[in-house]
């Protein structure tokens, strides 16, 4: 082993590629798929109001995965399908996604075409916890 300044033995990580045979699940004989209980879809009747505003807006949104954003870089709103989003106990479905969506459309105005307000550029710093906070109001 070869040693370092200080005469210790060096220590080094190796990395080296293992080939790993992975079967497709209708490939094991007798091997039956779980079936997984999914929660029913929500409803959301749609707030007329509510769709007209944002329709009015001309906001480019786009939906699916799991996390709702505004992307300055597309100039685009992110949010889960409607069907996604939940009641609590002090909200409906409707109103969890429009208070989502209006609270996006919030971060959307902050593009230098409309306010031109300064975006954080990670969480945690002041412009960031500053945008959050007009998101709120």
């Amino acid at each position: 082993m070869p040693l370092d300044e200080t005469g210790d033995a060096e220590t080094a990580t190796r990395l080296f590629a293992r080939a790993t045979p992975v079967f497709a699940a209708e490939q094991v004989d007798s091997y039956q798929i779980p079936v997984i209980d999914t929660p029913p879809a929500t409803v959301i009747t749609p707030i007329e109001q509510a769709e007209a505003f944002v329709a009015a807006t001309g906001a480019t949104i786009t939906y699916g995965g799991s996390r709702a954003y505004y992307r300055p870089a597309t100039d685009s709103i992110q949010l889960p399908p409607r069907e996604a989003f939940i009641g609590t106990p002090t909200s409906t479905p409707a109103e969890s996604y429009y208070s989502t969506l209006c609270h996006e459309l919030t971060h959307w105005t902050s593009h230098e075409t409309r306010c031109n307000r300064q975006l954080g550029k990670r969480f945690g710093d002041d412009a960031y916890a500053i945008e959050e906070l007009v998101g709120l109001s």
